[in-house]
């Protein structure tokens, strides 16, 4: 859970500021893989290996996640069809790179309650929760820890002040 969560966090910072459009699918893939692979042990307590046999235990177990992966397996394929751009919207859109970041957020959702028991929100929704208290300039990045059980969202704020903002998965509460 820890290494896919760091895959998602690092692919959701290269969204809005993309360094790297290989490194944003590579990293997309493999939180898609390791989430799965976590899921998989949980209810099967098999490990697997390869995108073969997740597919086979995906196809079976959660079926609603096939497709999401073999977007993302595609969009990694073709990385090179995508333009890296900075990005100032504020959320993940549902544009040519957001549709993958969400898509990768399912993965993360679905591993978060079945290893971990908890509800993942999504990220557009906690965004939107903040934009009531808050005058949000564009989005920058979510760090997800499953050891300390939260979600960091990275928003830039009016004149571009950068602010984190850390919301208890398991208290649902923003923290202090």
């Amino acid at each position: 859970m820890h290494t896919a969560s760091f895959s998602l966090s690092s692919a959701a910072n290269n969204y809005s500021l993309p360094a790297c459009i290989c490194c944003y699918f590579k990293g997309l893939h493999h939180s898609a893989r390791d989430f799965s692979r976590a899921m998989i042990l949980k209810k099967k307590n098999e490990l697997v290996e390869g995108n073969t046999m997740v597919m086979e235990h995906l196809t079976s177990l959660y079926p609603q996640l096939v497709e999401d992966y073999r977007f993302i397996l595609d969009g990694r394929r073709n990385y090179q069809n995508f333009e890296p751009r900075y990005l100032k919207t504020k959320r993940v859109e549902e544009n040519e790179l957001g549709r993958y970041l969400l898509a990768g957020e399912n993965f993360a959702r679905k591993a978060y309650e079945v290893v971990l028991d908890l509800a993942l929100p999504k990220v557009n929704d906690l965004i939107s929760e903040l934009e009531k208290r808050i005058e949000i300039d564009h989005y920058h990045g979510f760090w997800l820890s499953p050891e300390r059980k939260e979600i960091v969202v990275g928003l830039i704020l009016k004149e571009d002040k950068v602010e984190h903002f850390v919301y208890h998965l398991a208290e649902r509460r923003w923290k202090r």
